[in-house]
């Protein structure tokens, strides 16, 4: 289950590609898979995660890369 910034709960199917942190909060980077798109999800809005055995894929780095944030947007891990 994801919880979005406003608070709207909903049931995703991801494919977990990579995860970014930026102090304190963590993401992950993945592909929802019903919606066949590219997703960034706040770690701390997911609850009760679990596997679903029939997605299977490859971690795919041009959909990671796409997901970072340019260097002028991402946060120091260090202030």
């Amino acid at each position: 289950r994801y919880t979005d910034r406003f608070g709207n709960q909903s049931v995703r199917r991801i494919e977990p590609h990579g995860l970014l942190v930026e102090t304190p909060v963590w993401y992950i980077l993945a592909r929802d898979v019903d919606k066949r798109e590219p997703r960034t999800f706040r770690m701390d809005r997911i609850t009760h995660p679990t596997l679903d055995p029939q997605i299977r894929f490859t971690p795919d780095l041009r959909l990671i890369q796409a997901q970072i944030p340019e260097p002028e947007q991402r946060r120091p891990l260090v202030e």
